[in-house]
C-alpha cells in the first residue's frame, strides 16, 4: 500500500496545511450610508443648546376682571353708612317709644289722683266763685237781720209795750234761727252744686288725662314700629344694593374671565407652536429611525471554519499513474455493471 501511495503522489505525500473559511452577510451600502447620516444628524441635534421660550405663558387679568375686582373692593364696605343710619333710626325710634311710654305712665298717677280728688269730698277744693256766692249770702243775710228783720220785731213789741220782754227775746231767736237755717240751706246748695261740678270736672279731667296718656303711649308704639320698619327697610335696601353690586361685578368678572381664557388659549397655541418648532428635528430623526428599523436588511452575521488539509495547487497535481488508475477503475466499474 505504501508503494502504491508513493506511486500516486510521485513517491511523496502532500504536506498538510491549515485552512479556514468565512461566510459574511454584508449590510447594503445604501442602508449603511443612511444610518451613518442619521447618526451624524442626531449628534448635531444633540449638540444644540437649550432654547428657552421667551413669550408669556400665563394670561394676565383683563381690564374687566380688574374693574370687577375694584368694584368688589368698593362694595365690601359700601353698605356700612346705610347700616349705621338704619341702626340710628332704630335707636331713635326705640328711645322715642320709651320716652312716650314713660310720659304716658307718668300721666296715669296724675289722672288717678284727679279722679280720686273728684270723688273725695275732703280733698275737693272749693270753687272761688262758689265761695264768693256763699260770702255774699252770709253778708246779705246779716244785713237783712240787722237792718230789717230784728228792728221790725222790736218795733212790734215796742208798740205793744213789751220791748225787751221774754216774748220779744223769743221772737228774735225764732226769727234768727229761721233766717240761719235758710242761709245754711242756700250755702249747702251752693256747696253741693260746686262739689258736683268739681266732681264732674275732676272725672272729666282724669279721663282726659287717661285718654291722653293712652294716646301718647299709642303714638310712642306707632313711632317705635315705624322706626323699626324704616330701619329694617333701610337695612334691607343696603343689603339689596350690595348684593346687586356683587352680582354686577360677578357678571363683569365672568366676561373678563372668558376673555382671559381666550388669551390663555392663544398663549398655549403659541407655546405649542414653539415646542413643535423646537422638537421638529428630533421628531424627524425619530421618523427616519423608524423607517431604517423597518427596512429588510441582513443582520451582518459571519461564520468562520478552520482545519488541516493538503495544500491544493498545480505543484501537487495527480501523477500519471494516478490518472491511469482512475481510468482503470472507471472501466472496471463499467465492466462490472455489464457482467
Amino acid at each position: 500500500m505504501s508503494s502504491l501511495m508513493s506511486g500516486l503522489f510521485n513517491g511523496t505525500a502532500p504536506p498538510g496545511v491549515d485552512t479556514y473559511g468565512q461566510n459574511l452577510s454584508q449590510v447594503p451600502s445604501w442602508l449603511l450610508n443612511s444610518t451613518n447620516a442619521l447618526v451624524g444628524q442626531a449628534n448635531a441635534v444633540a449638540g444644540q443648546p437649550y432654547q428657552a421660550y421667551q413669550g408669556p405663558q400665563v394670561a394676565p387679568w383683563t381690564d374687566m376682571q380688574n374693574q370687577a375686582a375694584g368694584q368688589i373692593q368698593n362694595l365690601s364696605g359700601a353698605y356700612q353708612p346705610q347700616l349705621n343710619q338704619a341702626q340710628n333710626m332704630l335707636t331713635n325710634a326705640t328711645n322715642g317709644a320709651n320716652s312716650s311710654f314713660s310720659a304716658a305712665q307718668g300721666m296715669i298717677p296724675g289722672a288717678q289722683q284727679t279722679i280720686q280728688n273728684s270723688i273725695n269730698p275732703s280733698a275737693a277744693q272749693l270753687n272761688p266763685y262758689t265761695q264768693n256766692v256763699i260770702n255774699a249770702n252770709n253778708l246779705n243775710t246779716q244785713q237783712f237781720w240787722q237792718n230789717k228783720m230784728q228792728p221790725g220785731i222790736n218795733a212790734q213789741f215796742t208798740a205793744n209795750g213789751n220791748y225787751g220782754s221774754a216774748a220779744n227775746q223769743r221772737a228774735q231767736n225764732l226769727s234768727a234761727n229761721d233766717l240761719t237755717q235758710n242761709l245754711n240751706a242756700q250755702n249747702q246748695a251752693a256747696l253741693s252744686g260746686a262739689y258736683t261740678n268739681q266732681q264732674q270736672a275732676g272725672l272729666a279731667a282724669g279721663q282726659a288725662m287717661g285718654n291722653l296718656s293712652q294716646l301718647q303711649g299709642g303714638l310712642g308704639y306707632e313711632q317705635g314700629m315705624l322706626g323699626q320698619q324704616g330701619a329694617a327697610g333701610m337695612g334691607n335696601l343696603a343689603s339689596l344694593g350690595q348684593n346687586l353690586g356683587f352680582q354686577g361685578a360677578g357678571t363683569l368678572f365672568n366676561v373678563g374671565q372668558q376673555q382671559q381664557q381666550q388669551g390663555q388659549q392663544n398663549l398655549n397655541t403659541a407655546y405649542q407652536n414653539f415646542q413643535n418648532q423646537t422638537y421638529y428635528p428630533e421628531n424627524q430623526l425619530n421618523w427616519l429611525s423608524g423607517i431604517i428599523k423597518g427596512a429588510p436588511a441582513s443582520t451582518g452575521s459571519a461564520n468562520t471554519t478552520a482545519g488541516n488539509a493538503p495544500l491544493q495547487g498545480a505543484q501537487y497535481g495527480a501523477s500519471p499513474f494516478n490518472t491511469g488508475l482512475g481510468i482503470y477503475n472507471g472501466l472496471m466499474g463499467l465492466g462490472g455493471s455489464n457482467g
